[in-house]
């Protein structure tokens, strides 16, 4: 269910260099390959016109007292490390030129984020080229806890955890919800970094619905969801 070896095609880079969630050496390659790219460099400026307007429709939230004292706390300690192992990637990655949604992102309230895209996932499918689909994943009140973006093109899924709360006892599933079938388990979600999956095309063509059940540690026994549902979206058009 999960794939961390193989490298993402262009269109799921570009999306995840847009959304933000590359770290390290991945995020250096991939600014330095839109200032030289103007064809990836377009692919990375239309996902943020896509998500732009998901994001602003967000209530923002306030941000938990002491975030700012950890963040500026770790930036000041990776920016020791990069500046032993790496002055050359973190001058190409200062110098690169910043996108106008995460400029607009950074003047809002940092708790939008977290209430917004407690997860982003990545999918893409094969095929002809067609529209994106999102789907806002929510529980019956609150803000949204999950937003997918389905891409055409590819077939991994990237999910990226931003504020899901520890919980020792339980375990997240993700499952596809297709309209004249079983639900099919994508896979448990992790509570910290990034998880790939795959959705299958024949599956994924037909729409449907992204679910998340609560399950036993190490996901549901039975291959079938066996826990309440914590978050639902129905995959739309964008």
């Amino acid at each position: 269910m999960s794939d961390r070896t193989d490298p993402p095609d262009d269109d799921v880079l570009a999306a995840e260099l847009a959304l933000g969630v590359l770290d390290g050496a991945e995020r250096v390659r991939a600014d330095r390959r839109r200032r030289q790219d103007p064809v990836f460099a377009r692919a990375v400026e239309e996902w943020e016109d896509r998500l732009g307007p998901m994001l602003a429709a967000v209530e923002p939230v306030p941000a938990p007292s002491g975030l700012w004292d950890r963040i500026d706390a770790d930036l000041g300690r990776v920016l020791r490390v990069q500046t032993a192992l790496a002055p050359r990637a973190e001058a190409r990655a200062r110098d690169g030129r910043v996108s106008g949604l995460w400029r607009w992102f950074g003047l809002g309230s940092f708790g939008l984020a977290t209430a917004s895209l407690a997860a982003l996932l990545v999918v893409a499918q094969p095929g002809p080229p067609a529209e994106p689909l999102t789907a806002s994943l929510a529980g019956e009140t609150g803000p949204p806890l999950y937003t997918a973006v389905v891409y055409p093109g590819a077939t991994s899924a990237t999910l990226v955890p931003v504020a899901v709360g520890a919980d020792p006892l339980h375990a997240h599933e993700l499952w596809l919800l297709a309209p004249d079938g079983e639900p099919l388990s994508l896979g448990v979600l992790a509570q910290e970094g990034t998880l790939r999956v795959t959705i299958p095309p024949a599956l994924l063509a037909k729409g449907g619905v992204l679910a998340i059940t609560r399950e036993p540690p190490g996901g549901s026994p039975s291959g079938k969801p066996t826990g309440p549902v914590v978050a639902k979206g129905a995959l739309q058009s964008i």
